[in-house]
């Protein structure tokens, strides 16, 4: 059965593009897929080992690691006890400049909430901003 076309763009930073002939198949194909998830003590050794942990938060549902990876780009990692993981690289890039003057962190929102918060400095915003702060809810993502 034929779902559609990817081809990669070495001439575009490996741009992947993608054509899907049968949009609806794939969506229904995705949610009836699951790989195995990782257990909570696997992610995290796992994480530990292969990249370099600067912040690790923890609370009754979740691990939260802020770490740099083996390219020095900053990635979060957000364990979920029952297991699975989700990786975020959203500030990816801010790990590969290497600035000294750079500040990252990231603390639990309220105490038994499953909101992280982030922050980072500092950050070439709208408006003269120069911290960029944003929440994830560890509750609203599909741990794999």
């Amino acid at each position: 059965f034929e779902i559609g076309l990817c081809v990669v763009n070495p001439n575009n930073n490996g741009e992947t593009l993608m054509w899907i002939k049968n949009p609806d198949y794939v969506k229904t194909m995705i949610k009836s897929f699951k790989t195995p998830q990782k257990s909570h003590d696997v992610a995290v050794k796992y994480f530990t080992e292969n990249c370099e942990i600067f912040k690790k938060l923890e609370n009754n549902d979740f691990t939260v690691l802020g770490a740099k990876d083996e390219k020095g780009g900053i990635i979060f990692v957000y364990i979920n006890k029952n297991g699975g993981f989700v990786v975020s690289d959203f500030y990816y890039s801010y790990g590969m400049n290497n600035n000294p003057d750079t500040k990252i962190d990231l603390w639990f929102d309220n105490e038994g909430e499953n909101i992280v918060e982030h922050s980072i400095y500092p950050f070439g915003g709208p408006h003269g901003t120069t911290t960029a702060t944003f929440k994830s809810n560890l509750n609203e993502y599909d741990y794999e």
